[in-house]
């Protein structure tokens, strides 16, 4: 993930400049990426918000189609219940078929009151409003409707790759249900909770269980303390980042989220420790995939550019050749 984030949650509006400069900056470090190993790059959805530099993630999707040839473009996670389900459908037949079939859309049922706000969209009923929009994507969208309405269809047949992410019982049924795999992250505690329940719902509903996990990830050559370095340039960040998840009821932790704390639950280090973090998470969890938000927002742009360097070539490479 090139996370969309630069700054701690209720930071000072950003200027045209920093807004114009961050997007000419998001495609380029898409590009970086636009490689094998790498199978994909995703965007999230947040709004109303100035650490957000980025509201739009389909625009941002358009945005990749162009700008990249290899690499998978997805969402995680998009929220359907802000959207008529006609409308998103359209919008994402278009972004699949502008990348040549790269598409991952992955959802959830949105989380902040600020963004249904935004959207003049009822919070009450969202579950419900996600579910539907499942049903259409599912049943319908292959085949170039949704209900009696056309809808042009996917590139990719029947559908693009779906994702159905969350930290609820209801999230759950519905990645077993519907999803070809079930988004995940946190802390430790609440994964191993979210992966038993999932797999259980899998198993009563005779689908095959997949799992995403994303963790935070800031790696860094021999010479410099990754853990220092980030901790000084995530301080302001992270914390308050949490926080407004437990305030929502998306994360579920006592104590307060010092950047101490929060970096355990992220790949941080040189690319040895990385590696070996990301083999614990495997063993552990099970997971077959892995995203890895890389904060492209906050830290100077060179070292970005070392730490997606060493992402792809030194982290992701040999985890490919496995």
């Amino acid at each position: 993930m090139l996370d969309t984030n630069a700054g701690a949650v209720g930071r000072p509006a950003p200027s045209r400049r920093e807004l114009s400069g961050y997007h000419a900056w998001f495609l380029e470090c898409a590009r970086m990426v636009d490689r094998a190993p790498v199978a994909h790059v995703v965007v999230a959805e947040r709004h109303a918000r100035t650490d957000c530099l980025s509201p739009a993630p389909l625009e941002q999707l358009a945005a990749l189609a162009a700008a990249t040839s290899h690499v998978r473009l997805g969402t995680y996670v998009l929220q359907p219940p802000l959207y008529p389900p006609v409308a998103l459908l359209e919008r994402l037949a278009v972004i699949d078929h502008l990348s040549g079939g790269r598409l991952i859309c992955g959802v959830g049922a949105g989380f902040h009151p600020d963004y249904f706000a935004v959207h003049e969209r009822p919070m009450t009923g969202r579950g419900a409003a996600l579910e539907e929009f499942l049903r259409l994507y599912r049943e319908d969208w292959p085949h170039g409707r949704a209900g009696e309405t056309y809808v042009p269809p996917p590139a990719q047949e029947p559908a693009p790759p779906l994702w159905v992410g969350g930290t609820s019982a209801p999230a759950v049924r519905r990645a077993a249900r519907y999803a070809d795999a079930f988004a995940i992250g946190f802390n430790d505690r609440q994964l191993s909770g979210l992966v038993e329940r999932y797999r259980a719902e899998c198993a009563e509903a005779g689908t095959a269980p997949r799992l995403v996990l994303i963790k935070s990830v800031w790696v860094r050559g021999p010479g410099t303390d990754a853990a220092a370095e980030a901790g000084a340039l995530f301080a302001d960040t992270f914390g308050p980042e949490m926080d407004l998840y437990r305030a929502h009821g998306q994360l579920h932790a006592a104590g307060a989220m010092h950047i101490e704390r929060l970096l355990r639950y992220a790949y941080v280090g040189d690319t040895a420790e990385v590696l070996r973090r990301v083999h614990e998470d495997v063993q552990r969890w099970g997971v077959d995939e892995i995203v890895m938000r890389v904060h492209i927002g906050v830290p100077p742009r060179e070292a970005v550019a070392d730490c997606l360097t060493a992402l792809v070539d030194e982290v992701i490479s040999p985890l490919a050749l496995r």
